[in-house]
C-alpha cells in the first residue's frame, strides 16, 4: 500500500515534496497566494485525516510542497525595504559605511568581502541604510580587513549581473541566494577601516587562530601542498591557483578541496574511535555502560571545532548538520533507516536555508550519500541472509578493498551527471585517483593537519611535526594526481546534459540497479511480490528509454534538422563573440571575447564554452579571429584547446599578446589548419545559407606570415556577412571609419544587410553615416559592457534617426538572430538592467 511505504520512510517523500516546492518557487515566483491556499487546504485535510491516518498520504506532500514554494520567495521574489542598498544602484559615487560580514577572500591583486551596510552618504546628505553589499577592492596595498570591522568606502553601487547567455552560469541568481543584490568595486585608496572588530569575540579569536595556523602551514609545508592543506584544515582555498585546481578537476578529486561530509564524517569517526578506546579503559565508565554514549557525545566537540575552524561555510554547515544528526540518532540508540535519517538532515538544512538546494555541494553530497547508504543497506541484507564471512586479516583487507571500490563506484554513479551538468568534465581516471587520494589526502592529511591545528596554540615542534607529516601525505598524493592529470585522456570535456536528461539517467540506471540488487531478495509476499517489483523496475526503465529516444530526436532536429541560420551574439561584457549555427549542423564561432588577464577570468572557458556545450556543440567547424585584440582573442584559446575545430580563420596580423601565440600553438598541436585572407573563400555555401568574406582583401598577408602595417590594426579586422532566406547579418569586427569607407567603395550595395553588429562596440570612431547608409540595417546589435562611452550617445542618436531597432548585450543579454525561409527575427535572450563596469561573472560554488 502507498501509505505503508509512506510510513516506512516518511521523511523521504516529504523532503522530495519540499524540494519540488523550492524548485517551483525559484522557477515561477510570485504565486504566494496560490501556495498559501494550497497549504491551507492541505492543513485542513490533514486535521480531518487525524481520525483516518491511512488516508493521509497526499495532503502532507501538498503541504510540504507549498511550504517549499513559500520558503524560497524571499530570494526568488524579494521585497526590499526603502532603505535597502539595492535602491542605490546607479546613483553615482557614494560613501558607504558598514560592518564586514564574514571572512574576506584574498587574491593576489584584489580582496572580496561582504559588508552589512549601515549608512550611505551623497551630496544631499547622509541616511541610514540596510542590506548586504558585495565589495571588491583592487590594488596591491589593500588595508587588512576582517570580520566585524567597521569600514567606509567610496564607489558606484551596481546591481549584480553576470553574463546573460543561454545555458550560462547565472551569477545574479547565485549572488541572490547569498542575499546579495548589489555590489561595488573600489580602489584600495577608497577603502578605510574606521574601527576594528571585537578582538575578544569568538569569530575574532577563530580568525586569529586561522591566520596563525595558515602562517604555520606556510612555514612547515609551503608550496602547493601548503595551499591544499590550508583548504583541508581551515577552508582557505585562496592559494589554490587555476592550474592546481585543474589537476583535481581532471582527476575527479575536486570534491576533496571543499570541506564536506567526507571530511567532517571522517573527523567524527576518528574522534569516536579515539574516545571509545580511551573511555573503555576507565572501569567506572565500563560499569555504567557509557563507553559508547560517552564517545558519541565527546565526538561532537572535535566535529564542531573543525566546522568552526573551517569558517563554517555553507558546505561545512551542511556537513556538520548531517553528521550531527547521525551522532544524535546513534546516541538515542535508534535503529533508524539510514536513508530516512539522510532525508531528515536534508529537511533540516532546507528548512534553515532553502537556497541550499541549488548549491552543487549540497547536490553532490546528498546524491553520493544516498547512493552509498543504499548500497550499504543492500550489502547488509545480503550479509544477513548469507554465510559467515571468512576470518583472517587477508580476508578482512579484501572485503575492505571491495567495499571501498563499491562505495567509490556508487558515489561516482550518483554524482557523475551532476558533475557533467555543472563542470562539463568527465574524469576517466577518477576511480584510481580517488582510490589513493581519498585515504591519503582526504583522510590521513586531514587528521594529521587537525592534530597540528589542535597543538598549534601550544607552539613548539609537535604541531610543526604533524603539519609537516600532513604536508608529506599531500605531496605524495599530489604527485600521483599530477601523473594522472598529465595523461592526455585523463578527462574529457563534454556537452551539458539537460535537466530532463538528468532525470532520465537516474530513472533508467536506478531502475536497472535496483532490479539487479533486489533480484534475490526474500519478500514477505514470496515470488509473486518479487515479480511485481521487478516488473515495476522494468516499466520505469522502458519509460526512461522511451524518453531518451524522444530526447535524442529533439536534439538531433535542433542541431541538424533546422532550416534557419541562427546567429547568437553572446554577452561577453566588453568584447565580442558570435555563434553561428548553419542549416545542417555546421557551426562557426566568430571571436571569443576575453579580458586583458585571462588567468584571472577565462571568458572562453567560463562564458563561451558553456553556451556551446549547452547547445550540444562539440565541434566548431570555423573558428574565426577577426583581429588579435584581447577582447576578441582571449576566449578562443580555450575553445581551440578543448573543442574539435575544423579550421582557424585569422586576418594575418601579428600580435605581441601571449594569448595570440597560445592560440596559434594550440592550432599547431591539434592539427587545426590556419587560414589567412589569401586562403579564405570569397563566398562559402553552407547548406541553405552562405558565408561571405568582405574584408580584408585577399591580397593581404597570409596567416602565419605576419604583418605590422601602418594604420589602425582594427581596420584590418575580418568582415563577414552571413545570409539565408534573403536576409543577412553583417559582422564587421572593430573596423573604424577608414575601413568603413573602403568597404563602401569596394562593395557598395553588397553591404546591405538586415542586421548589423555595430562596429567596435558602438564607438564614435566607427558607425559612420555613409557606412550606415550603405548597410541600411533594420536592426543593430551592440556588443558592450555599458559605460565608458560604449555605445556612444552620438552613435545611438544616428541609429535613432534612421529608425533602426537597437539591441544591447549589456541590457538584453545574448541576442538571437534567426534567418531563413520563413523570414527573419531578432530577439533578446532575456531583458535585464545594465551591468556595472566592476561586475562580471561570479565563480560557482
Amino acid at each position: 500500500m502507498p501509505s505503508a511505504r509512506f510510513v516506512h520512510r516518511p521523511l523521504i517523500p516529504l523532503t522530495l515534496a519540499l524540494m519540488l516546492g523550492i524548485a517551483l518557487g525559484e522557477a515561477a515566483p510570485g504565486g504566494e497566494a496560490a501556495a498559501w491556499a494550497a497549504a491551507g487546504v492541505a492543513g485542513l485535510t490533514l486535521l480531518r485525516a487525524l481520525r483516518r491516518p491511512e488516508g493521509g498520504l497526499y495532503p502532507p506532500l501538498l503541504l510540504f510542497c507549498a511550504i517549499g514554494y513559500l520558503a524560497i520567495q524571499p530570494w526568488a521574489a524579494p521585497v526590499f525595504s526603502p532603505a535597502h542598498v539595492s535602491h542605490d544602484a546607479g546613483r553615482g559615487v557614494l560613501r558607504v559605511e558598514g560592518v564586514v560580514d564574514g571572512r574576506p577572500l584574498e587574491f593576489e591583486d584584489r580582496r572580496r568581502f561582504v559588508v552589512r551596510v549601515k549608512r550611505i552618504a551623497d551630496a544631499a546628505g547622509e541616511r541610514a541604510a540596510a542590506g548586504l553589499l558585495r565589495v571588491v577592492v583592487y590594488g596591491r596595498d589593500i588595508p587588512p580587513v576582517g570580520h566585524g570591522d567597521r569600514v567606509a568606502l567610496r564607489g558606484a553601487i551596481r546591481r549584480i549581473r553576470g553574463f546573460d547567455n543561454p545555458y550560462g552560469f547565472d551569477a545574479a541568481r547565485a549572488a541572490a541566494h547569498r542575499g546579495l543584490w548589489a555590489g561595488v568595486g573600489v580602489a584600495a585608496r577608497d577603502l578605510e577601516v574606521l574601527q576594528p572588530g571585537d578582538a575578544a569575540g569568538l569569530e575574532a579569536n577563530l580568525e586569529g587562530l586561522r591566520r596563525r595556523l595558515a602562517e604555520r602551514i606556510d612555514r612547515a609545508v609551503g608550496g602547493r601542498a601548503g595551499a591544499i592543506l590550508k583548504a583541508l584544515v581551515i577552508g582557505d582555498r585562496s592559494a589554490i591557483d587555476p592550474e592546481l585546481r585543474q589537476v583535481f578537476q581532471r582527476t575527479g578529486t575536486g570534491h576533496l578541496l571543499a570541506i564536506s561530509g567526507l571530511h567532517v564524517g571522517l573527523v567524527a569517526a576518528f574522534a569516536y574511535r579515539l574516545f571509545r578506546g580511551l573511555l573503555g579503559r576507565i572501569p567506572a565508565v565500563l560499569r555504567a555502560a557509557w563507553a559508547r554514549k560517552g564517545a558519541l557525545l565527546l565526538a561532537f566537540f572535535p566535529v564542531l571545532f573543525y566546522a568552526l575552524l573551517a569558517g563554517f561555510s555553507p558546505s561545512t554547515q551542511r556537513a556538520f548538520l548531517l553528521v550531527a544528526v547521525a551522532l544524535a540518532a546513534a546516541l538515542a540508540e535508534r535503529e533508524a533507516d539510514p536513508l530516512n535519517a539522510l532525508a531528515a538532515a536534508a529537511l533540516a538544512i532546507l528548512a534553515v536555508a532553502p537556497t541550499a538546494l541549488f548549491s552543487i555541494s549540497f547536490q553532490l553530497s546528498f546524491a553520493a550519500a544516498a547512493a552509498i547508504l543504499w548500497g550499504i543497506g543492500v550489502r547488509r541484507r545480503k550479509a544477513a541472509g548469507g554465510r559467515e564471512p571468512a576470518a583472517g586479516i587477508v580476508a578482512r583487507l579484501r572485503r575492505g578493498a571491495l567495499l571501498f571500490l563499491a562505495i567509490t563506484l556508487l558515489a561516482t554513479w550518483a554524482t557523475a551527471p551532476l558533475v557533467l551538468y555543472r563542470f562539463n568534465t568527465l574524469p576517466l581516471v577518477g576511480l584510481p585517483a580517488n582510490a589513493l587520494a581519498v585515504p591519503v589526502i582526504g583522510w590521513g592529511a586531514v587528521i594529521l593537519g587537525l592534530g597540528g591545528a589542535l597543538l598549534s596554540p601550544l607552539g613548539g615542534w609537535p604541531a610543526d611535526l604533524l603539519l609537516a607529516a600532513a604536508g608529506g601525505l599531500v605531496r605524495a598524493g599530489l604527485a600521483f594526481l599530477d601523473g594522472l592529470s598529465a595523461i592526455p585522456a585523463a578527462a574529457l570535456y563534454t556537452v551539458t546534459p539537460s535537466e530532463v536528461e538528468l532525470v532520465l539517467y537516474y530513472a533508467l540506471s536506478g531502475a536497472l540497479l535496483v532490479a539487479w540488487a533486489e533480484r534475490r531478495r526474500d519478500y514477505p509476499g514470496g515470488e509473486a511480490e518479487r515479480r511485481v517489483r521487478l516488473r515495476r523496475c522494468g516499466l520505469v526503465a522502458l519509460a526512461a528509454l522511451a524518453g531518451w529516444v524522444v530526447d535524442a530526436g529533439w536534439w538531433a532536429w535542433q542541431r541538424f534538422g533546422r532550416a534557419e541560420l541562427r546567429v547568437t551574439v553572446l554577452d561577453v561584457g566588453a568584447g565580442s563573440a558570435v555563434l553561428a549555427e548553419f542549416p545542417g549542423g555546421k557551426t562557426a564561432l566568430i571571436d571569443g571575447g576575453g579580458v586583458s588577464d585571462p588567468s584571472a577570468f577565462d571568458v572562453g572557458g567560463r562564458v563561451v564554452a558553456p553556451v556551446l556545450w549547452g547547445k550540444k556543440i562539440a565541434t566548431v567547424d570555423f573558428l574565426v579571429l577577426s583581429h588579435p585584440d584581447s577582447d576578441h582573442l582571449n576566449g578562443l584559446v580555450f575553445i581551440a584547446r578543448h573543442f574539435r575545430v575544423g579550421a582557424l580563420w585569422v586576418n594575418g596580423e601579428e600580435s605581441p599578446l601571449a594569448t595570440h601565440a597560445a592560440l596559434l600553438a594550440a592550432a599547431r598541436e591539434r592539427g587545426i589548419p590556419v587560414r589567412g585572407p589569401g586562403d579564405l573563400p570569397e563566398r562559402l555555401a553552407i547548406g541553405e545559407a552562405a558565408l561571405e568574406v568582405l574584408h580584408p582583401p585577399p591580397s593581404g598577408p597570409a596567416a602565419g606570415a605576419g604583418s605590422r602595417r601602418r594604420g589602425d590594426p582594427n581596420d584590418r579586422s575580418l568582415v563577414l556577412r552571413l545570409d539565408a532566406g534573403g536576409a543577412s547579418i553583417l559582422l564587421p569586427g572593430d573596423i573604424r571609419r577608414a575601413a568603413e569607407r573602403e568597404l563602401v567603395l569596394r562593395h557598395g550595395g553588397r553591404l546591405r544587410s538586415t542586421v548589423l553588429l555595430s562596429p567596435h562596440h558602438g564607438s564614435r570612431g566607427s558607425n559612420s553615416e555613409e557606412f550606415l547608409d550603405a548597410v541600411a540595417p533594420e536592426a543593430v546589435i551592440v556588443s558592450c559592457a555599458g559605460g565608458r562611452g560604449s555605445p556612444h550617445p552620438e552613435v545611438l542618436e544616428r541609429f535613432a534617426r534612421r529608425g533602426i531597432a537597437v539591441w544591447r548585450t549589456d541590457r538584453d543579454g545574448a541576442v538571437v538572430v534567426e534567418l531563413g525561409p520563413r523570414g527573419h527575427a531578432v530577439r533578446p535572450w532575456r531583458a535585464r538592467e545594465p551591468r556595472g563596469e566592476d561586475e562580471g561573472g561570479d565563480e560557482p560554488e
